[in-house]
């Protein structure tokens, strides 16, 4: 795993360059050739994932998913948290600094 960052409603990630990606019905499955590893993300992953083409910040990826789901505010924000963590741990996604 990569290190990790404590991420907030203010961080900015934006997808890892050079994956490969092809959906699978509502999932994705994606490969990282750099690390030689292979994903498959469900649902609610994928929709993060696709959020993050751009930089975006959680605080907009949250309310996005939210207007897409039925979520409340903190359960959407706990969720969505959680699998940038894990995708930020993955090296799919990495965090724009302020002034990047």
């Amino acid at each position: 795993m990569l290190a990790s960052h404590s991420l907030d409603l203010t961080s900015t990630l934006v997808q890892t360059e050079g994956m490969f990606a092809a959906e699978l019905g509502r999932e994705i499955a994606m490969l990282n050739i750099a690390r030689g590893r292979y994903y498959v993300l469900n649902v609610t992953a994928h929709a993060v994932w696709r959020r993050l083409e751009k930089p975006a910040r959680v605080s907009d990826i949250c309310e996005s998913l939210r207007r897409d789901f039925e979520v409340d505010c903190a359960t959407c924000y706990k969720e969505t948290v959680a699998v940038l963590s894990e995708l930020l741990g993955e090296g799919l996604v990495r965090v724009i600094e302020c002034g990047s």
